[in-house]
């Protein structure tokens, strides 16, 4: 049987071949040959630049790996109804900076039910809510835990690079861990797994401090959540 993924978001190869501290990675990474030709794996986007910048940066060997992959430039909501029509999955594996993007998350945990095969496996790794309720410089809560409203900024730099000579307007939304397991248990998935973290696996935050295996907020280690995973299968 051929496996088949959806990779829901923008990743890297470094990301699918090292070895992951998280639980969920480590399951996906031991079970799963990525160079395997047996495997299918299918990536979306949002973003035709990041979809180009992965490829351009990718060594000789993650080309041939990429032999195996389909990439599609696509808004996630409309993955039904312009790009997969009816496919199905045995894993889809989403990570870190996703859901912040979506309004609401019935949608989402409704489109992960309709292309997962039965007993397929959501794999999914986002940073914590409760970090996305501070202000920039971990100095005082600025926002609702709680999907309220959205949240509108105006930034400087990028999250790789904060020296980047760009400003940005965006708008966010804070989701719950509430709100996450309601819309997948109430869309027909079972969560096998759940847990948390105290660190980053990237330096994308002010105010960090290398801490063995991750990033930590300065005045604040070992104190915050920064990092949650969730594996849940189709019933």
């Amino acid at each position: 049987t051929k496996e088949r993924i959806l990779d829901a978001v923008e990743m890297s190869f470094d990301d699918m071949q090292e070895r992951s501290e998280f639980v969920a990675m480590e399951e996906l990474y031991d079970t799963h040959d990525f160079s395997s030709k047996s495997l299918k794996k299918k990536m979306a986007d949002v973003s035709s630049s990041s979809i180009m910048n992965f490829i351009n940066t990718m060594s000789k060997r993650q080309i041939e790996l990429a032999l195996y992959l389909q990439f599609v430039n696509m808004a996630i909501y409309d993955v039904r109804l312009n790009y997969l029509n009816e496919e199905k999955f045995d894993i889809i594996f989403a990570t870190y900076g996703t859901i912040g993007w979506l309004p609401g998350l019935g949608r989402w945990a409704q489109l992960i039910a309709q292309h997962l095969q039965k007993d397929g496996k959501l794999i999914f790794v986002e940073f914590h809510p409760v970090i996305w309720a501070f202000d920039d410089y971990f100095t005082k809560i600025e926002y609702s835990y709680f999907n309220k409203e959205a949240i509108y900024e105006i930034t400087e730099g990028t999250y790789t690079d904060r020296k980047a000579p760009l400003k940005n307007e965006s708008y966010s939304w804070n989701h719950p861990l509430s709100e996450v397991f309601k819309s997948l248990l109430g869309n027909g998935l079972r969560i096998d797994h759940f847990d948390e973290y105290d660190y980053s696996p990237y330096d994308c935050f002010p105010k960090t401090v290398a801490m063995g295996k991750g990033y930590q907020i300065q005045g604040m280690e070992g104190n915050l959540p920064m990092v949650y995973s969730i594996i849940a299968r189709h019933k």
